[in-house]
C-alpha cells in the first residue's frame, strides 16, 4: 500500500519533471535527465532494470518486449530514478527476502502512469483505466495505479 504523502509526493514530483522538461516522454526526460539507457536481451520475466554506482543510473529495457510497453516500462524505470534514490529491488531480495519490494514497485507504477497519462484531463476524456492497461496487455490489476 502507498501512503497518502508518498501518491501526492509522486504526483508532484511528476508534475515538477513535465513543467521543466516540457514532455511526457520517458525516453526524452532519460536523456536530459543524463541517464543512462540501453535495450538488451533478458527472460520475459525481466523488463527492465535499473542501476546506480556512484550517482549515474543506467536503465536498461528487455529488447523482447512489445514497443507498445516500452514508453511504460521506461517510466517506470524512470520512477525508480527520481523517487527511490540508495534503494535497490536487487539488494532487498539478496538481503531482506522480500522486504519493502511491493512498495517500491507499486511506487514505479503510479509514477509511470502519472507521467504518461499527465495530459489527460479528466474533464475532457473519456477513458477507463481498465482500457488503458489491456491496451499496454497488462493484467486488469495494473488498473489500481491508475
Amino acid at each position: 500500500m502507498i501512503s497518502r504523502w508518498a501518491l501526492l509526493s509522486i504526483k508532484s514530483d511528476v508534475g515538477d519533471l513535465v513543467r521543466q522538461y516540457k514532455t511526457i516522454d520517458p525516453f526524452i526526460l532519460i536523456g536530459r535527465l543524463g541517464i543512462g539507457y540501453l535495450e538488451t536481451p533478458f527472460d520475459m520475466d525481466t523488463l527492465g532494470v535499473t542501476v546506480t554506482s556512484d550517482n549515474h543510473s543506467t536503465i536498461t529495457l528487455n529488447q523482447n518486449i512489445l514497443t507498445f510497453q516500452k514508453p511504460f516500462i521506461a517510466a517506470h524505470e524512470l520512477g525508480h530514478v527520481i523517487e527511490h534514490k540508495g534503494e535497490s529491488t536487487t539488494f532487498f531480495r539478496e538481503q531482506c527476502f522480500g522486504c519493502n519490494i511491493p512498495r517500491i514497485e507499486a511506487e514505479a507504477n503510479r509514477f509511470a502512469f502519472n507521467l504518461l497519462l499527465f495530459e489527460l484531463n479528466d474533464n475532457e476524456v473519456e477513458y477507463n483505466k481498465y482500457d488503458i492497461v489491456r491496451q499496454l496487455e497488462f493484467p486488469d490489476s495494473m488498473a489500481s495505479y491508475i
